[in-house]
């Protein structure tokens, strides 16, 4: 390969990796907020009716930092976007106080999530997760944390 070739080849090569994590620092910005969850099935669990729930279950997410309530328990962690369709999530942790049936349904839920990569998809305000057979409906809220 000659030198001249060589060059823009490793151009290239350089173009795309900054591409590639433009494009994941953009999905991390579109996530940013705070989303209400409106809808959700499991595959391993009934999901009782989402206004059952003790607290209705959000997620504020922030620059790889997530905090919320998923129906009874609050949770805090960080999270990470891999290319423009996955979340991984680490170091997730969830309060551990009894609920009420319903409200453990959805929190043992989340925390399933929680534990691996899940499937991203996004419209303008809304957030799709699917993963292991379940999958969490977000919509964006229009009231943000200060």
């Amino acid at each position: 390969m000659s030198h001249r070739l060589r060059r823009r080849f490793v151009g290239l090569v350089g173009i795309v990796l900054i591409a590639g994590l433009l494009t994941s620092c953009n999905r991390a910005d579109e996530l940013s907020g705070t989303w209400m969850l409106d809808e959700a099935s499991s595959a391993q669990s009934d999901l009782g009716p989402i206004g059952q729930v003790e607290i209705a279950p959000f997620i504020s997410m922030d620059d790889g930092n997530l905090n919320g309530n998923a129906g009874c328990n609050d949770f805090t962690g960080t999270y990470e976007v891999r290319g423009s369709k996955v979340i991984v999530f680490d170091d997730v942790w969830m309060e551990a106080k009894g609920c009420d049936p319903v409200s453990n349904a959805y929190d043992l839920l989340f925390g399933q999530l929680f534990g691996g990569e899940v499937e991203l998809h996004t419209g303008s305000d809304s957030m799709i997760w699917t993963a292991a057979g379940s999958e969490l409906r977000f919509v964006r809220s229009s009231v943000e944390d200060n």
